[in-house]
């Protein structure tokens, strides 16, 4: 009496391979998807004196073999999307997003901080990551 095992693995080498290869152009669509929300984001929330600020934001991503990264620009300097929330407020507005208020009784407040909505949409950066990696159980 005997007993033959035969295991398949072709489906685990493709996935291997799928995973090796990284993200295919629908999820770097939808990297770019996200930021170009966070920054639509970010221009409601610029102060708007002359309109210079505003004007000079802009959106720059990179793909580089596996490494997709993306930035929202502001008056020359930059804000990456991934460190928004580690914003130091007293390096003023340029590169951090940060332009100093006061309420009525003269203290400091955050109601100009115009990358404060980009922490919004942290979460779907992993919701596009989890999707690529879920597409290989479809």
């Amino acid at each position: 009496m005997n007993v033959r095992i035969t295991v398949d693995t072709s489906d685990v080498d493709d996935e291997f391979d799928r995973l090796l290869a990284g993200p295919d152009s629908h999820d770097i669509l939808t990297f770019e998807s996200v930021i170009a929300r966070q920054f639509m984001a970010t221009q409601m929330f610029v102060h708007v004196q002359t309109g210079e600020l505003r004007d000079s934001g802009r959106v720059d991503s990179t793909l580089r073999g596996h490494q997709w990264e993306g930035e929202i620009l502001y008056g020359g300097g930059h804000i990456d999307a991934a460190e928004e929330r580690d914003r130091d407020p007293a390096r003023g507005y340029a590169p951090r997003g940060w332009l100093e208020g006061h309420d009525d009784s003269g203290r400091q407040n955050d109601l100009h901080d115009f990358l404060r909505p980009v922490g919004d949409f942290e979460s779907e950066y992993g919701d596009a990551m989890s999707a690529f990696l879920r597409k290989g159980a479809e």
